[in-house]
């Protein structure tokens, strides 16, 4: 070794330290709390809809321990009034009680055929024979029929009134 040679005294190239992934930027820290944020708002928006449409399931459970009972005891006018209980329930549960509860007949069925989609326009309460199911003498059992798979359309695609 040269003792004059400069380049002899440098010392070998320090590597800096391995960089950890732990603890993580400030701005990831910060991503994961809006992601955190966001989950929860999606999980409360979820909730809320849950909860506001508890009175549809509940109503279709009614209709199906309705369909039971007239399958048993074969009273279609029971059955036919069943339907208009369960129907008028839900509808005072989706809109302010004073728009419906007064409403009977051919308003009322005029009432139910106003909150299909749109795209559900053509199904109708009015031509399906629920409000005049008590005359229908003979045919009671199929109209109630009908009008029982119109009714449990009706509670899962209406529209409702309350937000």
């Amino acid at each position: 070794m040269n003792p004059q040679d400069p380049l002899a005294q440098l010392r070998d190239i320090q590597l800096p330290n391995e960089i950890s992934w732990w603890p993580p930027a400030p701005g990831w820290w910060i991503v994961a709390a809006l992601l955190l944020l966001a989950l929860l708002g999606l999980a409360a928006w979820l909730w809320r809809q849950r909860q506001r449409r508890a009175y549809r399931r509940f109503a279709v459970a009614e209709l199906l321990t309705a369909r039971d009972a007239f399958e048993e005891s074969g009273d279609a006018l029971h059955y036919a009034q069943q339907l208009n209980l369960i129907l008028k329930r839900a509808a005072l549960t989706a809109w302010p009680h004073d728009e419906v509860a007064n409403l009977s007949g051919a308003q009322w069925m005029s009432f139910l055929d106003q909150q299909w989609p749109t795209r559900y326009q053509g199904t109708r309460f009015v031509d399906s024979g629920l409000d005049t199911l008590p005359y229908a003498g003979h045919a009671q059992a199929e109209l109630a029929e009908s009008s029982a798979e119109i009714a449990a359309s009706w509670l899962n695609l209406h529209s409702a009134g309350r937000s």
